[in-house]
């Protein structure tokens, strides 16, 4: 198969440019058997950020495959890496900055606030 002759779409999608990614992180892993975020070919454990849109979340799921552009990639030619998604985790960067340990009003009301959030299009989840 060749991809350089233009026929991406008929084997990816962007979801009409909705889906902007980037690679976040870059992990070597050791494998000993099969774990459970990383198949046992997997050399290295990759970090995907996306921009969320609440549709598209439900449409991604683990198993499929996902190209990202690569350091090999030219102004003449695009080049990618073909990743499998191992793992969904969508996070809210209001809770990153909670834990047990914090005041629980405040954990209540910043939770209160990202399902709101989940449920509406603010970019900031």
């Amino acid at each position: 198969m060749n991809l350089s002759e233009g026929n991406f779409d008929r084997y990816f999608t962007d979801f009409d440019r909705r889906f902007k990614a980037r690679l976040s992180a870059v992990r070597p892993i050791k494998v000993i058997g099969e774990r459970a975020v990383a198949g046992i070919s997997a050399r290295y454990e990759c970090v995907v950020k996306v921009e969320y849109h609440k549709d598209l979340m439900r449409l991604v799921e683990e198993g499929m495959l996902l190209a990202v552009k690569n350091f090999k990639a030219s102004d003449a030619l695009d080049r990618y890496t073909l990743m499998v998604i191992s793992r969904v985790w969508p996070e809210h960067y209001g809770l990153r900055g909670i834990s047990d340990y914090s005041y629980y009003p405040m954990q209540f009301e910043i939770i209160e606030q990202s399902v709101r959030d989940w449920q509406s299009e603010d970019k900031s989840t």
